[in-house]
């Protein structure tokens, strides 16, 4: 289950301080948002000798056909602003209504469902043991038993996976949430050390925030949390 996802306009990001001279700082997370294929950085230079750092989508890289789409992106452009954008989930009442957005109304419906198939189960296996009750009693025979069982048998199969499912998806959620609340504590140490920090450690402290950062062609990301 995503963390959250949430979106803002890279044209309007700026950089903070020197936030700009780490080099492909979202190598490893950064995703093309129409074909979901991961990013590389690229380095390139003018007959002038500027050089130029930019992100480009490695599907398309390799063929057209796997993405039409213009996908260069200047890293100049998206690392502040991502980073810009990251620094505001440093509120923890920010990060709050994130958790109120993504997670509490798909937790509490799962958690509706799990309680809803918890009481059939009980209702199944009561069934069940009236039925065998009355096998015992003399009031149904093997067949009659054996018939009024065989949907019931099948329901409960079904029941049963569907269950573990649940609880594992419940589990998943939870787990994601607690993950969740503790983003501002993280991201708010990254941003005030990020300056000081050198890539490989910067990348290493940014991996554990984000799962990815997904790049459009209209000039917007969307951040994943892990």
């Amino acid at each position: 289950m995503k963390s959250g996802t949430q979106r803002m306009d890279i044209r309007k990001g700026t950089p903070r301080g020197s936030v700009h001279k780490s080099n492909y700082l979202l190598s490893g997370i950064a995703r093309y948002g129409h074909c979901g294929g991961p990013m590389t950085g690229k380095t390139g230079s003018s007959y002038k000798g500027k050089v130029y750092r930019s992100y480009l989508c490695v599907r398309a890289k390799k063929a057209k056909e796997d993405c039409v789409f213009h996908n260069i992106h200047s890293a100049k452009r998206i690392e502040p602003a991502v980073l810009d954008y990251l620094g505001q989930f440093s509120d923890p009442a920010r990060v709050a209504e994130l958790l109120k957005q993504t997670g509490d109304t798909e937790l509490k419906r799962m958690k509706t469902e799990l309680s809803k198939l918890n009481k059939r189960m009980k209702t199944l296996d009561s069934d069940f043991h009236k039925n065998l009750d009355y096998l015992k009693r003399g009031l149904l025979n093997e067949e009659e038993f054996s018939k009024a069982n065989i949907e019931r048998r099948d329901e409960r199969t079904s029941t049963e996976i569907r269950l573990a499912e649940l609880r594992e998806e419940v589990h998943s959620a939870e787990s994601s949430q607690d993950s969740i609340a503790a983003v501002p504590e993280r991201v708010a140490s990254f941003i005030g050390s990020f300056e000081q920090l050198e890539t490989p450690k910067a990348k290493a402290m940014l991996h554990m925030i984000l799962k990815a950062v997904y790049v459009w062609t209209d000039g917007k990301v969307e951040l994943e949390f892990r």
